[in-house]
């Protein structure tokens, strides 16, 4: 009979293992939700209510919002499975926050000017990319020592700031480009 030899079995996952599956999964929930967003208003027969969550024109602010509230939402999700220090985890969404606004915003803008148009599947997959990216940002902000409690009361300022944006820039959206339809030239609803 041979000797086997059984080694000890860690059980569970590690915290990065952990955060990595939360943050991958969560993108992916994240855009299957936002995915559903750019049709909701169309499908509700445009009932205002569902403006706050959902897409009501194809600006590129739309496109946003319907991927910053599924990431926002997330967040709830993120503190219950990473049991993470809520200051903390404020500052870090929010800089994940900002990360997706930034990459969606540089690369549409950089790509569509260069070509001289949109593409839709560059856009999905760009969505896609962005959320990725903002959830990344956001596990390496929760792991960094110098994302501090010191951060959170602007990391909430930040927090109110967008979600103010979000409501109201649907129905009173500022006439720039950012926020203009680009198949309609209207802005907001």
């Amino acid at each position: 009979m041979q000797n086997i030899m059984v080694l000890p079995v860690k059980s569970g996952l590690s915290v990065r293992t952990k955060q990595l599956i939360t943050a991958f999964g969560g993108a992916l929930l994240e855009f299957a939700i936002a995915s559903l967003l750019h049709f909701l208003w169309e499908w509700s027969g445009e009932l205002y209510p569902v403006a706050v969550f959902a897409s009501v024109n194809e600006s590129v602010w739309e496109h946003l919002k319907i991927m910053l509230w599924p990431y926002l939402i997330w967040s709830f999700a993120v503190y219950a499975i990473l049991k993470t220090d809520p200051k903390r985890l404020v500052t870090a969404r929010i800089l994940g926050a900002i990360a997706i606004v930034f990459v969606t915003v540089s690369v549409f803008y950089i790509y569509s000017g260069i070509i001289g148009y949109s593409v839709p599947a560059i856009d999905i997959s760009l969505a896609l990319i962005a959320l990725i990216i903002g959830e990344l940002v956001s596990i390496r902000a929760i792991n960094s020592p110098s994302i501090t409690g010191e951060y959170y009361t602007i990391a909430v300022a930040a927090l109110v700031l967008l979600t103010v944006m979000l409501l109201c820039f649907t129905v009173s959206a500022p006439q720039i480009g950012l926020f203009r339809d680009p198949s309609s030239g209207t802005y907001g609803i």
